[in-house]
């Protein structure tokens, strides 16, 4: 079965959504092309400090150099916002 890729761009991008979003990014990511790195940090770097998916995304991307400049320090920092303890926390009054 060949894989139509435009195709099911246009159908995610009508979609809309976190779930959509993501499926685009492992598209773009998949296309391989400095335009599509381009676009699946668009499409992700909205949701990365509320969804764990999308910030494991944005991760990857920095680590590998894929659309932004490679960034290990980066790629770290946005994953450790998931990590319990590391928020910032309110005092008690």
């Amino acid at each position: 079965m060949e894989k139509n890729l435009a195709e099911a761009e246009k159908w995610l991008l009508k979609s809309g959504g976190v779930k959509a979003d993501l499926a685009l990014f492992d598209l773009y990511w998949e296309l391989g092309t400095e335009d599509s790195y381009k676009k699946m940090i668009n499409v992700v770097e909205p949701h990365a400090k509320t969804n764990l998916g999308a910030a494991k995304r944005l991760s990857k991307a920095y680590s590998a150099g894929k659309g932004v400049k490679k960034d290990p320090a980066r790629a770290a920092e946005i994953i450790k916002q998931f990590v319990p303890g590391k928020k910032t926390k309110s005092k008690p009054e």
